[in-house]
């Protein structure tokens, strides 16, 4: 393939300004998916939701297992430009403390005995921990996110399940705007699936900048 042709590759999306077109433009439906109709868009002269508006987006979105076409900036046919949307998983801290003994990786907070006794925290391997040990959530899966780039990094999206809010962390591997080459393949999926412990395979869950 030539560079000019290259180049002409680009998402399928139009903006508000974007140059008028014969093509039809799929359109969201507003019956299926109610909280598009508050998410604000970049080219919005909105900034943010009102309270009832964000609980409706809470409350109704649903991360994909498969992406509808209308959310993929790079499918077919020619939609508005949608919202950012991550494949991955949810943060999960026991999988996380897993895979952190695993690699040895582990950190762990400060604290003080019942008796006053300080006791130092820091790295500590699984037979060092005791269960008055707490996991140090930021350290660990700073290094975590350390040994899995560029694989996958944090996110923060809704859908996330057991979460107060609706939204919370997700370990990302691609974004609906990744192009569809550079997004990992199903055998990647897989074994970085294993590799972290989860059941099932990855979500798209929607940014929360959306």
């Amino acid at each position: 393939m030539s560079l000019s042709a290259i180049s002409d590759i680009k998402p399928r999306v139009v903006y508000p300004d974007s140059p008028p077109t014969d093509e039809p433009v799929l359109e969201p439906d507003l019956g299926k998916y109610p909280w598009f109709e508050f998410v604000v868009h970049r080219w919005s002269k909105r900034t943010d939701r009102t309270g009832e508006e964000e609980k409706v987006v809470e409350d109704t979105f649903n991360a994909f297992s498969e992406l509808p076409a209308e959310f993929d900036a790079w499918s077919k046919p020619l939609k508005h430009a949608p919202p950012e949307f991550f494949l991955g998983w949810p943060l999960d801290m026991d999988l996380v403390r897993s895979y952190a003994f695993k690699n040895n990786i582990a950190h762990f907070c400060n604290r003080v005995t019942n008796e006053g006794v300080k006791v130092r925290g820091g790295h500590k391997q699984a037979h060092e921990v005791t269960p008055d040990d707490i996991l140090h959530r930021n350290k660990t899966v700073s290094e975590m996110q350390y040994l899995l780039r560029p694989r996958a990094k944090i996110e923060e999206a809704y859908g996330v399940p057991d979460v107060e809010g609706r939204f919370g962390a997700v370990w990302s591997l691609c974004s609906n705007w990744t192009p569809p080459d550079q997004r990992p393949k199903a055998a990647d999926i897989a074994k970085l699936q294993e590799e972290l412990g989860y059941k099932e395979g990855p979500k798209w869950y929607m940014t929360t900048f959306a």
